[in-house]
C-alpha cells in the first residue's frame, strides 16, 4: 500500500484542483518562532518529486511499476482525516488543510466552542463530494489495484455532541441519521472501483481500516453491520479487509467464506473473499 492522499495537502500527484504536495512553498512556513525546518524536510522531498517529473517520471507511478515488476498487488492509501493535537484550522502549517481553510464551513467545531478545528466534517455534502472527486482523479491517473480508506487516523467523521478529553461522542439519534451517510458514500466508492475494474479488466480491491470491534466502530460513528451488508456483498468478492473480530464479520457480511490472517500488530483480521447478496 502506498500513501497517496494523506489528508488534504499531502496529495502526491498534480491534481486538476491545483493541490500538489511537490509545489507547496514550505520555506514560508519556516519564518516562525520558534523556527521550524519544513523546507529542509518536506521541501526537499517536493523538489525531488519535481525533478522526477522533469525527467518524465511520476513518484507514485515509479512505485506502482516497481511493485508490478515484483508481482506485488499495490493499493493507494487514503488517510481520511488527521490531527495531531486537535489544532485549530487557523494554525499556520502546511499540515493544515488548504481546502478547509478556504472552506471553513466544511471543518467542524468541538462542543462549547465556535473555533474550527483542522478536521473535515463528513456530514457536509460538499466535503464528501470534494473527497470523492480526489479519489476519482487518483484512479483516473494511476492504475492501482485498489484503495484503502484509513478511518483510524484520526477516527473523527462528524462534529461530536459531547467531548471527554480527546474523545468526541454523538447521540444515538444523530448516529441513526449519520451512519447511513457514510455507508452510502463508501458504497459509491465501491461502485467507482467496480467501474474502473471493468475498464481495466480486473477486480479492484476496497480496503477499510477501521476500529477493532463493532462496538468501538459504533462510537466512530459508522454502523459496521450496515456498512458490511451494503458495501461488501456482490462487489467485494476479493481483497476487502476488515479488522472486525473473525466471529463477527461473517455473520455481519453473510459471507460464504472468509479466512483470517495475522495483522501487523499481532491481532487476527478476517480477509473477506466471497460475499453473497443480502
Amino acid at each position: 500500500m502506498i500513501d497517496s492522499i494523506e489528508y488534504d495537502n499531502k496529495v502526491y500527484f498534480e491534481t486538476k484542483r491545483g493541490i500538489d504536495w511537490a509545489k507547496i512553498d514550505f520555506a514560508r512556513y519556516d519564518q516562525t518562532d520558534p523556527p521550524s525546518n519544513w523546507d529542509g524536510g518536506y521541501g526537499a522531498a517536493g523538489r525531488l518529486m519535481q525533478k522526477m517529473r522533469a525527467e518524465g517520471r511520476e513518484a507514485l507511478q515509479v512505485v506502482i511499476d516497481s511493485c508490478r515488476d515484483m508481482g506485488i498487488e499495490v493499493l493507494a492509501g487514503l488517510r481520511m482525516n488527521d490531527c495531531h493535537a486537535l489544532e485549530p484550522l487557523s494554525l499556520e502549517s502546511p499540515d493544515v488543510s488548504f481546502h478547509l481553510q478556504k472552506h471553513p464551513e466544511q471543518a467542524f467545531c468541538f462542543p462549547g466552542t465556535d473555533e474550527r478545528t483542522r478536521l473535515a466534517d463528513f456530514e457536509n455534502e460538499d466535503l464528501r463530494a470534494y473527497r470523492f472527486a480526489l479519489i476519482e482523479e487518483l484512479l483516473e491517473k494511476f492504475d492501482f489495484d485498489g484503495i484503502e480508506l484509513n478511518w483510524v487516523r484520526a477516527p473523527y467523521l462528524f462534529a461530536p455532541d459531547t467531548r471527554s478529553g480527546p474523545y468526541g461522542y454523538i447521540t444515538e439519534e444523530r448516529f441513526d441519521k449519520l451512519a447511513p451517510i457514510m455507508t452510502r458514500w463508501t458504497a459509491d466508492i465501491r461502485d467507482l472501483l467496480d467501474d474502473w475494474g471493468r475498464k481495466r479488466g480486473k477486480q479492484m480491491v476496497l480496503g477499510l481500516r477501521v476500529p477493532e470491534t463493532p462496538e468501538i466502530t459504533r462510537d466512530h460513528p459508522r454502523s459496521p453491520e450496515r456498512w458490511a451488508s451494503t458495501c461488501l456483498p456482490g462487489s467485494a468478492k476479493r481483497g476487502s479487509t476488515s479488522s472486525f473480530p473473525v466471529a463477527t464479520t461473517p455473520r455481519s457480511c453473510r459471507c460464504r467464506s472468509s479466512n483470517s490472517r495475522p495483522c501487523a500488530r499481532g491481532r487476527t483480521a478476517p480477509s473477506i473473499r466471497a460475499c453473497s447478496p443480502t
